[in-house]
C-alpha cells in the first residue's frame, strides 16, 4: 500500500479508513439488526478461528481473568427493565395489554395495596338493611361485580361480603332480607394494611382460593 500510495502517511490514512469502515462500521451495522442470523450462519467459521487461536487466546484469557476477575455480563435491575420497556414501546410488537402485564409483574415488589386499590367512595356497596327485592337485585346485577361489600351504618363499617352467586336461588318476589343470605353463607372478611406490598398480597390470594 505504501508503494501504491507513494507516501507512508497516505497509506496509514487509507488503511485506517478501510479498517474502520470494513472492520467496524459495516459489521456492526449488519450484526446489530441481524446478529442472530449472522452468528448462526458463521458458527463453523467462528469455531475454526477459536481452535486456531486457542493456544494463544486461552492462556491470555486466564491471565486476564486473574488480573481483572471474571467477566460480568449485562445485568438489568427492575428499574432498567421497566425503562427499557417504555423506551422500546413504539418499536416492539407487544400489545398494550401484554406490556401492562409485564410492567405490573415487575412492579409487584415495589407497589403497595394503596397504589392499586379502589377508593371506598367509588366502591359499589350495599347496606346490611337492604331487602333483596327486584330493584335491589337489578342494581346488583347491573353493577357487574361478583363480590359486594356489605356495610352497616357508615360505609367504612364493612360487616359482610356478598357473593353474587349466593343469589342464584333467591326469588325477588320473596323480598328476602340481605342479612339472611350473608348470615347463612358467612363469608369471612379479609382486611389488609394499606402499605402491604402487592407480592405479599398475591401470596395471600394463592392461600385463600375464593379470593383469587
Amino acid at each position: 500500500l505504501d508503494d501504491i500510495a507513494g507516501s507512508g502517511l497516505v497509506a496509514v490514512v487509507v488503511s485506517t479508513i478501510g479498517i474502520v469502515i470494513f472492520g467496524e462500521i459495516v459489521p456492526q451495522a449488519i450484526c446489530s439488526r441481524h446478529g442472530l442470523a449472522v452468528g448462526a450462519n458463521t458458527i463453523f467459521l467462528t469455531k475454526f478461528f477459536m481452535m486456531m487461536t486457542f493456544p494463544a487466546s486461552y492462556p491470555v484469557s486466564k491471565l486476564l481473568d486473574c488480573v481483572l476477575g471474571q467477566e460480568i455480563g449485562t445485568v438489568y435491575n427492575r428499574e432498567k427493565l421497566l425503562e427499557m420497556l417504555r423506551v422500546t414501546d413504539p418499536y416492539n410488537d407487544l400489545v398494550k395489554e401484554e406490556l401492562n402485564i409485564i410492567q405490573g409483574a415487575l412492579e409487584l415488589r415495589t407497589k403497595t395495596v394503596e397504589d392499586v386499590m379502589t377508593p371506598l367512595r367509588d366502591c359499589f356497596m350495599i347496606t346490611a338493611e337492604a331487602v333483596l327485592d327486584f330493584n335491589t337485585m337489578s342494581e346488583i346485577m347491573e353493577s357487574g361485580y361478583t363480590r359486594i361489600p356489605v356495610f352497616e351504618g357508615d360505609r367504612s363499617n364493612i360487616v359482610d361480603l356478598l357473593f353474587v352467586k349466593d343469589l342464584a336461588f333467591v326469588d325477588p318476589d320473596d323480598c328476602t332480607p340481605l342479612k339472611t343470605i350473608t348470615r347463612f353463607y358467612n363469608h369471612p372478611l379479609h382486611f389488609v394494611f394499606n402499605d402491604t406490598k402487592l407480592d405479599a398480597m398475591l401470596e395471600e390470594f394463592k392461600k385463600v382460593m375464593w379470593l383469587a
